[in-house]
């Protein structure tokens, strides 16, 4: 891992009395500082919150969330509509017919309300989200919306 540039505001000792239930939360904690910082960011600490000693994010982090969530939320949803585009060209060419396109339009509107579930949030919950994503990036965990949108059997 690279070596970053410690913010001022940084107490780099904190680490060693960080409690083994926040360790895990530390990788996203440098990823959200080199998103809202650019890459001369650390946190050392591994403490989420702002420089201010407040422990409450700046206005500038809460903006930089916000855009987070939105930007994500936006190319998401066009990954969707993508779905739904090659299911008409596929009606179009008489691929499918029209009952098995009522079902992709079905499948869009489960898997958007999924993704809406999770990115249409506001206060503290936005920050809370994008250290989500944040996380999943990390961890090659990005979830599949189509597949989260997919009928439930019932039984």
């Amino acid at each position: 891992m690279e070596r970053l540039q410690v913010r001022p505001c940084a107490i780099v000792d904190r680490v060693a009395r960080m409690p083994t239930d926040t360790v895990r939360f530390r990788e996203a904690a440098i990823a959200s500082s080199v998103l809202r910082h650019g890459p001369t960011a650390t946190v050392l600490t591994g403490a989420v919150g702002s420089c201010d000693g407040s422990g409450r994010p700046t206005k500038a982090e809460r903006l930089a969330d916000r855009t987070l969530v939105a930007t994500y939320h936006e190319a998401r949803l066009a990954d969707l509509l993508e779905r739904v585009r090659h299911g008409s060209d596929r009606s179009e060419a008489g691929e499918i017919d029209a009952f098995e396109l009522d079902e992709v339009i079905h499948h869009y509107k489960r898997a958007a309300r999924e993704l809406w579930k999770r990115c249409a949030v506001s206060g503290s919950q936005v920050s809370f989200v994008a250290r989500t994503l944040e996380r999943w990036q990390a961890e090659g965990e990005m979830p599949d919306w189509w597949e989260a949108g997919a009928a439930r059997r019932r039984r």
